[in-house]
Formats: C-alpha cells, structure tokens, sequence
C-alpha cells in the first residue's frame, strides 16, 4: 500500500470521522467500517481484516484490569471471556502477517488477540477450527465436562485426543489469561 496511498486513505476517514474523543486511541474505532465502501479495496482486499485486528488489538490493550478471583473450595466448572480477550474472524490469513510475510492469502481463519499478563502488549494468534469452537464455548458458559464430551465427539474417532493434549492447551490459555473462572 505504501505511506503516500495510506495517508489519502487516512485523510479521507479523518474528514469523514473526525475525531469526537480526547484520545487518540479511540480514532480508528470505524476505520474498517469506512473500508469496505473504499476503492482501495480492489487492490488491497485484506485491509479490512487487518483493520479489524488493529482495533481488537486497541480494546485488548485498553480493556479494564481482571484479575482472577481468589482460590475456591468448590471445582471450577464454568468459565467466561476476560474483558481483554478480543474474537476475530477473518477471510484473509492476517494471524500470519509479519514483516517477512506482509501480504495476507485468502484463508477462512478465526483466532484471538489478548493482552499479555506479563508485559502488557496485546497479541494474536489463530486457533484451529475446533479449538476456537471448544474455547468460544467455555467462554459462553458452557459446562467443562459438556464443552470437553462435544469436543472429544466433533473430533470423530479418527483423530486422537488425550488428556496430555487437552492439558497442554488449558496450561497455554491459562497462561495467556483467555479463560477466567465463572464463580456463582
């Protein structure tokens, strides 16, 4: 795209959307929505998408501070999204755009973008079809033992799932903070 087109666009939604915020954080809150009616998209097709990771990377940046609730007696059974857990699909691969790789292939794809416990940048990351299924899931309250038996059962006999894997996953989304306790 270049500097030289991104500042005609960036100019164009700013006298569209003028700022009515005191920060400039907030500015790029409908830029993807100002996209998809732009002739740059002809040529730029993913920048939309990439728009929308932009701005889930925002509100996980600034999503209010949880913090995860005291050690309880009873077995924690339900889960819930935290406030700086963020949902993105997307038709283009836009998890795997970096530098070395700026131009995103057409790819149904559906991930997370989260802010870090530790150092406080957002991330992101694609989840496989099912994981993002099982972890969507937990994170409208479905039961474990329910949300784990559906997904054992979509995967089919053929693929198999063990409890090692099943943990190496919980330990990876605990540790990124995606899933927080849902206590009663």
């Amino acid at each position: 795209m270049g500097p030289k087109l991104f500042a005609q666009v960036a100019l164009a939604y700013l006298e569209k959307h003028p700022s009515r915020s005191h920060t400039l954080s907030d500015w790029g809150q409908r830029f993807a929505d100002f996209l998809q009616d732009h002739s740059i998209l002809r040529d730029h097709p993913y920048l939309t998408d990439l728009a929308k990771l932009d701005w889930a990377e925002v509100e996980s940046f600034y999503a209010s501070e949880e913090s995860s609730p005291k050690e309880s007696e009873a077995p924690i059974t339900t889960f819930r999204k935290p406030s700086h857990v963020q949902w993105l699909s997307s038709t283009w691969g836009i998890f795997e755009v970096t530098q070395s790789n700026p131009f995103p292939q057409l790819k149904e794809a559906t991930g997370v973008v989260y802010r870090s416990p530790n150092d406080l940048f957002s991330y992101n990351f694609e989840l496989a079809f099912d994981e993002a299924r099982l972890l969507r899931r937990l994170h409208d309250g479905v039961d474990l033992a329910d949300a784990l038996s559906r997904y054992v059962e979509e995967k089919g006999p053929n693929q198999l799932v063990t409890s090692e894997t099943i943990s190496a996953t919980f330990c990876d989304w605990s540790q990124k903070e995606l899933l927080l306790p849902r206590l009663e």
